[in-house]
């Protein structure tokens, strides 16, 4: 199936001369090897108050496809996109809230194109956004930080605990701050949703480990299963086991803490 190709100016030029050496549109369209209705489209929509001329038909080509543009994201759109940037919302976020809003989608991609052009051209919104460094992916890569020992599984966790019928089971995690600075301790007894933090002063497994210890200590006797993520700061896990007198359980890798 052959593509439709616009006519070009020399082909315009072609269809002039043919005209006035009093070619059909039959024969034009044959000599040029396009459909014979090409040609009468372009006769039709091209001429002028003094009939078809080629440099004219150009100009009337040019002007329709100029006017046919129209962006596809619209001022307003970016007005938002903007504002939602210098708030420091991430492109995902941003795509997320257009929605919610009923307003014409704008893919994160394409903000990260925006943003790009942006900087390019000497603009600084890119600062606005939370992560400055370049992201590269990782194909296979092995981990380099060691593993947890003698970590185990959820999978060997009692299946009473799935069902959050007793209070004392708990989930253990970290919240990091913005910028990754500061960080905290989030300990969730699962049937209740109590919950208690505490701040950290590094981001250390020995300051994880003393922090966990003294925020469950008072409810030692309520202390029946932890669950972590998989983070290093639980590395210690084995001395937390020791001084609640509980056991400690690690969630799937990647996987949430709601879903634990």
């Amino acid at each position: 199936m052959k593509r439709y190709t616009q006519l070009t100016r020399e082909q315009r030029y072609q269809i002039d001369a043919y005209r006035r050496a009093g070619w059909n549109q039959t024969r034009t369209a044959a000599q040029l090897q396009v459909h014979k209705s090409t040609i009468s489209r372009e006769l039709g929509r091209n001429r002028g108050r003094r009939g078809d001329r080629a440099k004219q038909a150009q100009v009337f080509c040019e002007a329709r496809r100029a006017g046919s543009y129209r962006p596809r994201i619209g001022v307003s759109e970016w007005e938002r996109v903007e504002a939602l940037i210098r708030r420091e919302w991430s492109p995902v976020q941003i795509r997320e809230r257009l929605a919610e809003e009923g307003q014409r989608p704008v893919s994160h991609e394409r903000i990260y194109q925006y943003l790009c052009q942006d900087k390019l051209a000497g603009g600084t919104r890119y600062r606005f956004l939370r992560c400055q460094r370049q992201r590269r992916k990782c194909y296979g890569r092995p981990e380099r930080r060691g593993q947890l020992k003698n970590r185990v599984s959820i999978d060997a966790r009692p299946a009473r605990v799935e069902r959050r019928r007793r209070i004392g089971d708990w989930e253990g995690d970290t919240l990091i701050g913005r910028h990754q600075r500061g960080v905290l301790v989030s300990l969730v007894e699962r049937k209740s949703g109590d919950t208690v933090l505490a701040a950290l002063p590094r981001r250390t497994a020995s300051a994880f480990r003393e922090a966990t210890v003294r925020l469950l200590r008072p409810h030692k006797e309520r202390v029946h299963t932890l669950t972590l993520d998989n983070g290093k700061e639980g590395a210690q896990h084995e001395k937390i086991a020791t001084s609640l007198d509980t056991r400690v359980y690690f969630a799937h890798p990647y996987s949430f803490r709601g879903n634990v």
